[in-house]
């Protein structure tokens, strides 16, 4: 077939990868790949060009050297361990950066992930447990990650989410990232660990619906299937945590792209973003809102049931989790760009990521700031 004339046609990840493997690795020809593919040539050139355009061909050469910007980075976050930059098109509008960045930061890391799947599996047989969070990120790194059994691996979710009817409003709940990643990781029966609560009863924002909320939290938190569904997801079971971070209030964006960036769209019936934002929220790491210094110091953004929840200690709850982790240098992983710089400076301020794929100009801004 020849080059697509819908210009909208988008190609398989699967498609562009192998055209690109056999084009620059094997050294086919591309009447040699449209032969294998039965496709026109031109279709060939045109899966070539996509394949560069969202980096699938350039992620392999940036993988070999180290960003400039990753030494100031680090110097600036010392307990980051690894800074995985990806590089841009030129665009007009970072709407418009924003597939092209999920796609390139996806595909490091799920190469990153495998990196560390391969290491214990090569030193033990124990269990290699990962807790992942919801977001759209996460679903395209699930994505990227090729098919083959991980014998160790424990997929749990990040968060327990129980919602209703959020209107025309999208989100990606951890459950979904946790079983695509499963289902490209040998689909092993007793490998995805989770449980289901329901949405929380309320009709407004407010005051009110806040204390329902803590209520019902206290009710779920005594059931003995979710708590099984989040038994294992402490910081000392956990090897490596998948970690969203979001915006709490992203008033001044498209509003297409609002809810993609952030999770607070799941407590519109609870509490309005622009409260959050007064009260101090300045983003959210899975779930769990924190401020300027990555932090909740009167606790009292606790909306869901997130990691930690059944760990003895409570000061590794929530956000304790994520900074005992890091404390631990056990690697808790973000891919954060447009629009995240303040999120991501606070999450880093506060020691709840240290390990962060991000766009140059992100970088850019973080070691500036």
């Amino acid at each position: 077939m020849p080059r697509p004339e819908n210009k909208r046609e988008m190609p398989q990840m699967a498609q562009m990868r192998q055209a690109a493997r056999m084009f620059y690795k094997d050294k086919l020809s591309k009447a040699d790949i449209a032969q294998r593919f039965d496709v026109d040539p031109r279709k060939v050139t045109w899966l070539l060009e996509q394949a560069e355009q969202f980096g699938i061909v350039k992620i392999t050469v940036e993988e070999t050297g180290v960003s400039e910007l990753e030494a100031p980075l680090r110097e600036k976050f010392p307990h980051l361990q690894r800074v995985l930059i990806v590089s841009g098109p030129e665009v007009e509008r970072v709407e418009q950066y924003q597939p092209v960045f999920l796609s390139r930061a996806a595909q490091v890391a799920a190469d990153y992930f495998d990196e560390l799947v391969e290491a214990q599996e090569q030193k033990s047989n124990r269990p290699f447990r990962v807790c992942i969070s919801g977001g759209e990120s996460w679903l395209e790194f699930a994505n990227a990650i090729k098919d083959r059994p991980r014998k160790n691996l424990y997929i749990h979710v990040a968060a327990l989410i129980g919602r209703g009817n959020v209107g025309t409003a999208m989100h990606i709940d951890p459950i979904v990232n946790a079983s695509v990643l499963w289902s490209h990781a040998g689909r092993i029966a007793g490998r995805c660990i989770y449980s289901t609560v329901p949405p929380y009863n309320v009709s407004k924002p407010g005051p009110q619906a806040r204390e329902a909320v803590r209520e019902q939290l206290e009710e779920l938190r005594q059931l003995s299937p979710v708590r099984d569904g989040l038994a294992d997801v402490t910081a000392d079971k956990i090897d490596v945590a998948l970690a969203g971070i979001g915006v709490v209030n992203p008033a001044a964006v498209d509003p297409a792209l609002r809810d993609r960036i952030s999770s607070t769209v799941l407590l519109r019936s609870i509490v309005r973003p622009a409260t959050l934002a007064k009260e101090g929220g300045q983003g959210e790491i899975s779930y769990c809102p924190f401020n300027q210094d990555g932090a909740d110091p009167e606790n009292q953004w606790r909306f869901f049931l997130t990691a930690g929840e059944c760990d003895e200690n409570q000061e590794r709850r929530g956000l304790g989790f994520y900074k005992a982790m890091c404390a631990a240098a056990k690697p808790v992983i973000a891919i954060a760009g447009p629009y995240k710089v303040e999120p991501i400076q606070a999450a880093l301020k506060g020691r709840l990521i240290n390990v962060l794929i991000t766009n140059e100009h992100t970088a850019r801004e973080l070691v500036e700031a």
